[in-house]
């Protein structure tokens, strides 16, 4: 018993060794290009994540504020473009009108003096409130933005209009693969228009159903593939981006289009 103890123990380490061996990053490639910056909502207010649950409000735990930049705004998206940044993560919510907004939170409570779902509002029923009414780093002792985020939600033609040279990772809050359809047409009107560089998405939970009713709408041409299996495995269902990655895009399900020759390069 103790002699067939011993040869799986060591049956075990060589195994671990040889694991060990063949995933060293040493043995890795080198990656191409230089590094990139992804901009998690552009520039935002840095929060106390302690205990914090998936729909609690972040507004009312940031930290004592170093720059007065709000999240999801244009003017942070210009910023972080400006400053170097490759992507720009934001999130979409289509209104009640029909448009499409760029917000974070399934509700207007948080962050602004109203209540209610984002998507029972207009777009410019959205842009009359207060984005930064909400914030607060002292429990409710003072409100640094308070009157500074009136206008401030954005739409997401603005928002593509102030990204600049980077480009836009959206992100699907909803289940609801319509929203897919809203964000194709509204970007093929964008780029209708002087060429623009589109960007890459992310499809939370619409994911696979969001990418596949996306891709025929903006042509097939415009989806890029690579060789590496586990990405090409994401993209031969249309996917824009292989679900719950860590929000890059990899460069076969990486979306660009050239306003002039429908094509972009895929790194």
């Amino acid at each position: 018993m103790k002699r067939w103890l011993k040869t799986l123990g060591m049956a075990g380490a060589v195994l671990f060794l040889v694991l060990t061996v063949v995933n060293a990053s040493w043995l890795a490639p080198e990656p191409k290009g230089a590094a990139k910056i992804i901009a998690h909502r552009g520039i935002s207010q840095q929060y106390d994540k302690t205990g914090l649950g998936r729909d609690d409000c972040t507004a009312t735990r940031i930290e004592q504020p170093v720059h007065d930049y709000l999240e999801n705004t244009t003017r942070s998206i210009a910023r972080t473009a400006k400053l170097g940044a490759t992507l720009v993560e934001v999130d979409i919510a289509p209104t009640s009108d029909g448009e499409m907004a760029v917000f974070h939170d399934w509700t207007v409570d948080c962050r602004t003096q109203a209540s209610g779902d984002t998507r029972d509002f207009a777009l410019e029923e959205l842009k009359a409130l207060d984005a930064g009414y909400g914030y607060t780093a002292d429990g409710g002792e003072s409100f640094p933005f308070r009157d500074e985020g009136v206008g401030a939600i954005p739409s997401l033609e603005e928002a593509m209009q102030a990204s600049g040279r980077a480009q836009l990772l959206y992100t699907f809050k909803s289940k609801d693969s319509s929203e897919a359809d809203l964000l194709a047409a509204k970007i093929k009107a964008a780029i209708a228009t002087p060429a623009r560089a589109a960007m890459p998405f992310m499809a939370r939970k619409v994911r696979w159903t969001a990418s596949a009713r996306i891709s025929p709408m903006l042509g097939p041409s415009r989806w890029k593939r690579a060789s590496n299996a586990r990405a090409t495995t994401c993209c031969s269902a249309g996917a824009a981006m292989c679900p719950r990655t860590a929000g890059t895009a990899p460069p076969s399900c990486r979306w660009i289009i050239n306003g002039r020759s429908g094509v972009g390069p895929t790194a």
